[in-house]
């Protein structure tokens, strides 16, 4: 619905939906911009609030899409509304104006927003005229048939100084402003049958639209020019009282013959260039009792053109249907069509030869869109929604939240929970609440305070349990009882502190350093160790994790590490013999007592490395002998090896350096030698 400065958007329910998304765009331009998004309802208020605000006069298009997990859905079609400035007229002095035209005079002059001219129920004797220069007008009655407009002259009615009134003069409405609209109401000239030419209404501006009007009269009871359409209106009359050059299409509208005998219907004067003239669509011609051979129309010029589709009629249509105004002439030029009649008086074989029952393919045809289009593609089923009433409407006030952000998690069982209430009603307060909790997103309802009188703005909720899919909703009601929509939260409560489990990069010994990484149980944050949920130790020892969810509960966890062993082996190597005497050239056994010891992984091997001489193995002088080193395995344990008792005549003594290296379980090593001299000063040979 349309308001001042105000649309109220509804839509039915989309299955599977957990959202809805409003955009708005210029009307017809199939632009849109979203103004409002996650919406949980199926309502929507725009207003003028906001830099992207709406305005009176102005025609918008609206399209609604539902979201759900899944993503958002193709845009609805669009509909068309125009929310406007509203003028009061009453009878009773309680509105803006007292009469119909005072509201017109008010527009001013080449107006180019819509403007609404509320009427409400009475009785208003008076003739208006909305000019040219008026465009963008709406009457609005209060209802069809008490909102009465009607005059009662006719062009044999005298003016104060004998003259009779011109036909245009004897006009209860006269709408020469294009875009024009009126609903609800009727529109009369009660100067009686029998008096002649006596007009309701004279509608000649363009885009004309009526919906649930009532014209009531005689002889020539509407005058239309250029395009106008008409949904659901009654009209009256007896003789050509649907008459004029215009391009009209009649939806669902009821035609009742008020002549006793020998009435017509039309009398267009269509141009001959003009392809569709009149058309009636679903409509249903009726008749007082006892009336009789009634035409359809006759042509007021050669080339009138009149349609009827689908209609239903009474028993008061002559079975020739059409009458030729007394030239057989016009039977040439006139198209008078005629396609599926039902009722007494549907008889197409009775009708004039001269006019033409339709084929279903060329009925087909016959469309709003394409009768009225002209040259501006004017669709009249896409006019903007005004409003259609007077009454202040009591605006739903608006609930935020304003505890807590969506999907947040709580740490707390009894959270409070506070809003703001607004409205755009003036002198509108907060008068109860109401707090919903649910964990099944709404299929059911976990917690209700029901309605709670008063003007408090929070609430402090009782024990929530554990759950991390709480939703809450929160919706206040104004001094006129007005609900607003809901306002959601997601939330999570979590008293419960969080837990961690720790895993190394080994377990076994190494000489390498140790990773250790915490694996906690839920989401959390680290608030020491620089946020790093790993930690690497160079030497045995413990680190202490401390950690914190998304609740702010906080925890820790222990990570001791004694598996890290980068400390060498000991090794002692003890020779029973150091000094090899005499010195006579002869081979002496060597045996060694291998003392190794590691207080972390253990020993792994330890190995005979090398013996090697100071001197060389041969050249050393008289009685010299090769192969002074035999006996010894490198690179096992080997303990036992022969060496030479024999050294240089010159040099100062002979060192055999035996070298043991002993490794643990984790490759660290440690490399021992010992000696074994042929000393210098023994001569024996």
């Amino acid at each position: 619905m349309a308001g001042d400065v105000q649309v109220i958007l509804t839509w039915r329910e989309v299955s599977g939906a957990v959202s809805y998304t409003v955009k708005r765009g210029a009307f017809g331009s199939g632009q849109y911009e979203t103004i409002a998004s996650g919406i949980p309802g199926t309502s929507y208020q725009d207003s003028a609030s906001g830099s992207t605000g709406i305005v009176n006069g102005v025609t918008y298009d609206y399209v609604i899409s539902a979201v759900n997990a899944l993503g958002e859905s193709y845009h609805s079609e669009p509909i068309a509304v125009t929310p406007a400035d509203v003028l009061v007229v009453a009878k009773d002095g309680t509105g803006d104006f007292t009469t119909i035209q005072a509201a017109i005079n008010t527009i001013p002059a080449n107006n180019t927003k819509r403007i609404v001219i509320y009427i409400r129920n009475g009785v208003y004797r008076e003739q208006i005229v909305v000019p040219a220069n008026k465009p963008y007008v709406s009457l609005v009655g209060e209802s069809a048939t008490g909102t009465i407009l009607v005059y009662h002259l006719n062009v044999n009615s005298k003016k104060p100084d004998g003259t009779p009134y011109s036909t245009l003069e004897t006009v209860t409405a006269v709408v020469q402003g294009k875009d024009f609209s009126a609903e609800n109401m009727t529109i009369q000239n009660d100067s009686g049958q029998g008096t002649g030419q006596a007009l309701a209404g004279f509608l000649s501006g363009d885009r004309g639209v009526y919906k649930t009007v009532r014209f009531l009269g005689f002889q020539d009871t509407i005058y239309i020019e250029r395009r106008q359409y008409f949904k659901d209106c009654y009209i009256e009359g007896d003789v050509d009282y649907i008459y004029g050059p215009a391009t009209a299409f009649f939806e669902n509208n009821e035609l009742h013959n008020n002549r006793l005998n020998g009435g017509y219907i039309t009398a267009a004067s269509t141009p001959e260039t003009t392809t569709y003239g009149y058309v009636f669509v679903n409509s249903r011609i009726t008749s007082n009792p006892g009336v009789k051979n009634v035409y359809f129309g006759r042509p007021w010029r050669p080339y009138a053109a009149v349609t009827f589709i689908d209609t239903t009629i009474d028993s008061s249509i002559a079975p020739y249907g059409w009458n030729n105004w007394g030239d057989s002439t016009k039977e040439k030029t006139a198209r008078y069509f005629e396609y599926n009649s039902r009722g007494p008086g549907a008889i197409p074989k009775a009708r004039a030869g001269w006019s033409k029952q339709l084929t279903p393919e060329e009925a087909s045809q016959y469309t709003v869109q394409n009768v009225m289009k002209g040259t501006d593609n004017w669709n009249p089923l896409r006019t903007g929604i005004i409003p259609l009433t007077d009454a202040v409407p009591n605006t739903p006030p608006v609930t935020t939240l304003t505890s807590y952000t969506d999907g947040q998690y709580l740490n707390v069982n009894t959270p409070t929970f506070t809003w703001s209430f607004s409205d755009a009603d003036a002198g509108d307060a907060q008068r109860a609440y109401q707090v919903q909790g649910s964990t099944d997103n709404w299929q059911t309802t976990a917690s209700d305070t029901g309605e709670v009188a008063g003007t408090v703005t929070s609430y402090k909720a009782p024990a929530m349990q554990d759950n991390e899919h709480w939703s809450i909703r929160v919706r206040t009601m104004d001094t006129r009882g007005a609900w607003s929509e809901w306002a959601y939260r997601t939330l999570a409560i979590d008293t419960t502190a969080p837990t961690a489990k720790v895993v190394y990069s080994t377990t076994a010994m190494t000489n390498q350093d140790v990773i250790a990484t915490i694996e906690p149980n839920e989401q959390v944050t680290i608030t020491n160790n620089n946020g790093a949920s790993s930690y690497t130790f160079s030497q045995n020892g413990s680190f202490m994790f401390e950690f914190m969810d998304r609740a702010g509960n906080t925890g820790t966890v222990a990570a001791p590490v004694n598996n890290i062993d980068k400390t060498a082996p000991t090794l002692r190597i003890v020779l029973d013999k150091t000094t090899l005497l005499p010195v006579n050239h002869q081979l002496e056994t060597v045996n060694a007592s291998i003392y190794a010891d590691d207080g972390m992984s253990g020993i792994d091997s330890v190995v005979l490395a090398s013996i090697t001489s100071n001197e060389p193995d041969d050249g050393l002088g008289y009685g010299d002998q090769p192969n002074d080193i035999q006996g010894a395995q490198y690179g096992t344990p080997d303990t036992s090896f022969m060496l030479r008792a024999e050294r240089a005549g010159t040099g100062s003594g002979r060192v055999y350096t035996i070298t043991y290296n002993a490794t643990d379980k984790v490759g660290n090593k440690t490399t021992v030698s010992v000696t074994v001299t042929v000393p210098r000063e023994q001569t024996n040979k």
